[in-house]
């Protein structure tokens, strides 16, 4: 899965040389825009992750737009790394706009599945073998509420860069092992 991300990014990136520079403008009122973000984090309790978002938003006003986005991200390295992925739908809005610049609060919900990888001694399940120990993996299915502070940075019509701070409520199940809070950075490439 990360060497087709990776691969979709390349593409990407080889298209935008491709295409002809427009000047730049705000998002207005009816626009929609779709594309891909990709980016590392680092929340509260599971150390660092890459996250790969692609979205598509509706402006309903010039500042506010409603966004659907899926979302797939690792958490952390080798045997007790865990994967989640899911899809959610969140309100944008945005605060505050100067050039290239803006920032934005967002609200939303997102369902999914986590995959958590773990070890366990072969002796707990039959048949017994008391030397040997088997990686196993648990997944479980939730939703959350997400709350953020976000800002972008456009580099060109295609391009920009962007910074997201999020806290994530929990809101079906208590035993998913989910960060509260992440602060996550990385580049955007707007399809539309």
């Amino acid at each position: 899965m990360k060497h087709g991300i990776l691969m979709f990014a390349l593409l990407l990136s080889t298209a935008a040389f491709a295409q002809k520079e427009a000047a730049f403008s705000e998002p207005e009122k009816g626009e929609i825009q779709a594309g891909l973000m990709l980016g590392a984090g680092v929340g509260n309790s599971f150390g660092g992750y890459i996250r790969a978002t692609p979205y598509t938003q509706y402006f309903l006003t010039n500042n506010w737009a409603l966004r659907l986005e899926g979302r797939y991200q690792t958490n952390g390295l080798g045997p007790n790394q865990d994967q989640y992925a899911g899809v959610g739908l969140s309100s944008k809005y945005y605060f505050a706009r100067k050039g290239k610049f803006s920032a934005y609060g967002q609200l939303g919900y997102f369902y999914g599945q986590a995959a958590k990888g773990m070890y366990r001694n072969a002796w707990q399940s039959y048949p017994s073998d008391l030397t040997s120990i088997e990686r196993y993996t648990t997944r479980l299915n939730y939703g959350m509420v997400n709350v953020g502070l976000g800002a972008d940075y456009t580099i060109n019509r295609r391009w920009y860069i962007y910074a997201l701070g999020e806290g994530n409520i929990r809101s079906n199940s208590s035993k998913v092992a989910t960060d509260r809070y992440n602060v996550n950075v990385g580049i955007g490439f707007r399809i539309k």
